[in-house]
């Protein structure tokens, strides 16, 4: 970015609020200590901390409404060195279940220099993550893919273990909103910030970035009316999939909400889901169909496709079948 040479980055500097026109119909800028940078078009790309909201009240426009979904996400990670016998094939694990209303679960990279990056995750207040490595390990036997606990047993930490904590899913739909001033809009975790949990944000923010590109160059610039309407719509368009995957598995756990249309991944139910994970430990068409969804390739609608539906729960018809929607027995012929 730096070597483009219409690009100038100025490091260190805060952004405040919003510099307006006269009429405050138009955003001309953003405030700063110095006195503000003006420009056409404002992006804000701060992510989930976007102030946004507040500074749109502060020029006198309502903010736009907001759905939430308090996932209470923990994470607890550490680098560590592996034992030099310790030489396994793979380059990720990924290991979780359900318990108690709530989900944990454990990731394994390999990195740098030979190291590994162990990750592990909660959602949901039943389930807190540990932040010793003592207890770490002990939660990571509780697990139900092995290799994660023994990849931290046969390590050894090289630094602190690291925490986090997200408490909400936020979308504010700027979509939607009736009172926006022209010259500003709003890409990634600032307009749509869901469970990081699932790894998507990065995914969503290129996304949104290149629908904020193409409409400049179809448009030719920033100047026609209603352009920045036309980006929101853009850009929520991007992050759809991703919000649906993620409030769809939160509100599995019981996480409360707010303002948030059940999408349908939550409607038919936890029984479905659950075959769809145990099958995707299974069979590697349904978990190559499972990755497709989770890296946005393919939307969520595709996991409910017969041929994967079938594949589903071939594996599972001579276990005790649960709780599943009438609505999806009778699409599968299982009624």
């Amino acid at each position: 970015m730096r070597a483009l040479p219409n690009v100038v980055i100025r490091d260190g500097v805060l952004a405040a609020g919003l510099l307006t026109d006269r009429t405050r119909s138009r955003v001309t800028g953003v405030r700063t200590a110095d006195g503000g940078l003006g420009a056409d078009l404002v992006v804000d790309a701060s992510g989930r901390g976007s102030r946004l909201p507040e500074w749109l009240e502060r020029i006198g426009y309502r903010p736009p409404p907001v759905s939430i979904v308090h996932s209470d996400v923990r994470y607890a990670s550490v680098v560590t060195e592996p034992d030099p016998s310790f030489d396994p094939e793979w380059l990720i694990i990924l290991g979780g279940q359900g318990v108690s209303g709530s989900s944990v679960g454990g990731v394994v990279l390999r990195v740098e220099h030979g190291r590994l990056h162990i990750s592990f995750g909660s959602i949901g207040r039943n389930a807190p993550v540990p932040t010793e490595i003592a207890e770490l390990r002990d939660f990571a036997d509780r697990l139900t893919a092995p290799v994660v606990a023994e990849a931290l047993r046969r390590s050894t930490p090289v630094g602190p273990i690291r925490t986090f904590r997200v408490r909400d899913n936020t979308r504010h739909h700027y979509d939607r909103s009736r009172e926006m001033p022209s010259g500003v809009v709003v890409l990634g975790d600032a307009a749509s910030a869901a469970n990081p949990i699932y790894g998507q944000g990065m995914s969503v923010a290129a996304l949104s970035a290149t629908a904020l590109g193409r409409m400049l160059i179809a448009e030719g610039g920033a100047s026609r009316p209603g352009f920045e309407r036309r980006v929101a719509r853009a850009v929520a368009a991007t992050s759809a999939e991703a919000w649906r995957l993620a409030v769809g598995e939160d509100l599995r756990y019981g996480c409360r909400a707010e303002g948030v249309r059940s999408p349908w991944t939550a409607r038919v139910g936890a029984g479905y889901r659950d075959r769809l994970e145990r099958a995707a430990a299974l069979d590697p068409e349904v978990a190559a169909a499972f990755n497709d969804v989770l890296n946005l390739h393919r939307p969520v609608s595709s996991l409910g496709a017969p041929r994967i539906a079938r594949r589903v729960l071939r594996p599972l018809r001579d276990r005790d079948p649960g709780t599943l929607s009438a609505t999806v027995a009778a699409v599968l012929g299982a009624a």
